[in-house]
């Protein structure tokens, strides 16, 4: 079976400019243990002599990191830079070949002129249609093995299930394939600090979300979100091509 962990960053609101990202990082079930335990070695290995806390209490989550708040704020900085250097790296190096990542970015521009509760369905439900037909495909492509999507839980959680179901049963492109049967038609609200790959996915989203609002670096270039962005490419999903525009990422404005 096939994991898809999901997460987000920024918001589906007028109030908020920036763009809304959701990332989804998908993985066999049998990575599921081996990447969790690596992770929780990182987190120990970085984090061990700063925070007098269990790791696998530490919930790891890039805003956080990188604007030293919450478990972080005792944590130096070079300590935070070394941490999101080391997950980036076991994530898109060590475990390259057994990840592969979508990420859907919705750029705000007539949804703002709609009423709050219009404009969040509407960015909700555009940017996971964009996901869930992009997650079929990689099934289609890679594998003909059930799978469960796994999201962070929020408020958006009864739109996003009701968008998941519409997309599969009844979606224009995405109920037409064959892997679409594959996909478990209710997805999974989870607690992110209990899975380490769902806190992975928001390192992608954070990544996205910091580049397309214009603000790629922090802390006076300390953390540098381009650098970070090229190392995720090496598990976005591609063309048989190699293209990954439109396949791994996808850019709307709605």
């Amino acid at each position: 079976m096939f994991l898809v962990f999901i997460d987000e960053s920024g918001k589906p609101t007028r109030g908020e400019k920036d763009p809304y990202v959701v990332a989804a990082l998908i993985l066999h079930d049998s990575v599921y243990l081996d990447l969790e335990r690596e992770v929780g070695k990182v987190v120990e290995s970085v984090l061990g002599e700063h925070i007098d806390i269990d790791a696998m209490k530490i919930e790891i989550h890039a805003k956080d990191i990188v604007q030293n708040k919450g478990v972080f704020r005792r944590v130096p900085v070079k300590a935070r830079i070394r941490l999101l250097d080391e997950l980036f790296s076991l994530m898109c190096e060590r475990f390259k070949n057994k990840l592969t990542s979508i990420v859907i970015i919705i750029v705000k521009d007539k949804a703002l002129s709609l009423d709050e509760k219009s404009a969040r369905r509407r960015m909700v439900q555009r940017a996971y249609t964009l996901l869930v037909e992009r997650i079929t495909w990689f099934l289609e492509d890679y594998g003909k093995e059930l799978a469960l999507l796994m999201v962070d839980e929020s408020d958006l959680d009864y739109d996003i299930r009701d968008i998941v179901r519409y997309e599969l049963l009844h979606g224009l492109y995405t109920s037409r394939l064959g892997a679409s049967r594959l996909i478990i038609d209710t997805p999974l609200f989870v607690k992110s600090h209990r899975y380490r790959p769902i806190q992975l996915a928001d390192l992608i989203a954070y990544t996205y979300f910091r580049i397309h609002a214009g603000r790629p670096k922090a802390m006076g270039g300390a953390f540098d979100f381009m650098k970070y962005k090229g190392m995720i490419e090496r598990i976005l999903r591609r063309s048989k091509g190699g293209r990954i525009e439109g396949y791994g990422i996808k850019v709307w404005v709605e």
